[in-house]
């Protein structure tokens, strides 16, 4: 089979942690790009969900670029998940 060359430009950390992980999976940076192609071309879309933030989280992105993070405790998450898993069941 013939192959042709791609070359992409990638920030050298993504690339190393990227082989790091196609290494553990038996995969070349190559394998793995290939996979990606023919996933792609097989699906007729790009193979993952790509979708713009919505407001809530474009501004929370924003504040915490701000440094204004705020700190929530273990017990205000398990009632967050409480509430919402109550919400779920609802429906």
């Amino acid at each position: 089979m013939r192959t042709e060359t791609v070359r992409t430009r990638v920030d050298p950390e993504v690339k190393e942690r990227a082989t790091i992980l196609f290494k553990k999976l038996g995969l070349s940076m190559s394998d793995a790009l290939n996979l990606f192609l023919h996933q792609s071309i097989c699906e007729e879309r790009i193979p993952f969900e790509i979708k713009l933030p919505n407001a809530e989280t474009i501004e929370a992105i924003k504040a915490a670029q701000r440094g204004e993070v705020r700190e929530t405790s273990i017990e205000e998450i398990r009632k967050m998940w409480d509430e919402a898993q109550e919400d779920n069941s609802d429906k």
